[in-house]
């Protein structure tokens, strides 16, 4: 018989612990993962995604599982980042705000990252790249963004006077841009 040991709010957590158990010899399954995928508004209601083992292991299960979650199996940061200005080991990751994303989201109805892998040093506000990674700036979005709008606007002109194409209606029907 299967025992709920865990519930997560997404199946990423899920299937990391259900591996954590498994690595340690534990048969672990993971319920509701696909509901929420396709409904996460559901998801308080189901529960979360859930991990079950078998009764007879839930016991040492348990045991992982508030292991796990503590961050007992978190593996250290192997490199230490400095600043290379004052050489200050006080850096962190330079963020954007929720609300330019959240704008970046509606405009662009894609989720625009302008800077996601700078670090910021605390003690000098020196701002840099990570190496090998792209960033964007604010004006090539824009610019993009333009170039993708002109383009539209442009077949939809093209589309209303030299094809006599009204997409408001389904069928074709003449426009003062006849020739």
């Amino acid at each position: 018989m299967l025992i709920k040991v865990a519930a997560y709010t997404n199946a990423i957590e899920a299937h990391l612990a259900r591996m954590r158990l498994e690595v340690e010899g534990i048969p672990a399954f993971v319920f509701h993962e696909h509901y929420i995928c396709l409904e996460w508004q559901i998801s308080l209601a189901l529960g979360g995604v859930k991990v079950y083992v078998h009764k007879n292991d839930l016991d040492r299960a348990n045991t992982i599982i508030s292991a796990h979650d503590r961050g007992d199996y978190a593996l250290e940061d192997d490199e230490k980042i400095i600043c290379a200005k004052c050489e200050s080991e006080s850096v962190v990751k330079h963020q954007l705000s929720w609300k330019a994303a959240m704008l970046a989201v509606h405009f662009a109805y894609i989720p625009l990252y302008f800077r996601w892998a700078t670090l910021k040093c605390l003690r000098c506000a020196h701002e840099w790249d990570l190496p090998r990674t792209n960033t964007y700036s604010v004006l090539a979005i824009f610019l993009a963004m333009s170039v993708i709008t002109a383009i539209g606007l442009a077949l939809f002109l093209w589309g209303w006077c030299h094809q006599n194409l009204d997409y408001t209606s389904i069928f074709p029907i003449n426009h003062g841009c006849e020739k």
